[in-house]
């Protein structure tokens, strides 16, 4: 299959994700890396009544999401908000869905997991254990 080029990918992600009454604002990719950068995505969110503003860093390896407000959102809220979406496709066709989650976040996130019917399973905090968790199936 052909890779489609960094225009078809633009063209195809606003015709996917840009739905009628959502706010998009044309900006910069920011790097995360700096106090200002977040400052600078804040305000722009803000200032154009965008509904969101999301930033990756150099490698896209770590995601900043800011809400309309020019609030950031955690990491166990993202991971909840992502969650949930998968929680409910599976539990439809009746599966009980693990949740992995670094030890260091909210009780909230794993309860809420609990009561939508995803088994919530914490681990260290760490991509490696993440991911060794996971690879290994080791949900205990």
């Amino acid at each position: 299959r052909k890779m489609p080029t960094l225009m078809e990918e633009r063209k195809s992600f606003k015709e996917l994700y840009l739905l009628p009454g959502v706010k998009a604002v044309r900006a910069k990719l920011y790097y995360l890396s700096s106090l200002k950068t977040l400052k600078d995505i804040k305000n722009a969110v803000v200032a154009n009544g965008a509904d969101v503003g999301i930033a990756f860093d150099g490698d896209s390896d770590r995601i900043g999401v800011i809400d309309s407000k020019g609030n950031p959102l955690s990491g166990d809220k993202l991971l909840l908000i992502y969650a949930m979406d998968v929680i409910k496709d599976l539990v439809r066709r009746g599966e009980k869905p693990n949740i992995v989650s670094e030890v260091k976040c909210s009780q909230v996130l794993f309860d809420t997991i609990e009561s939508l019917g995803g088994i919530p399973v914490m681990c260290k905090t760490g991509h490696g254990y993440i991911k060794s968790k996971i690879n290994n199936n080791d949900f205990s």
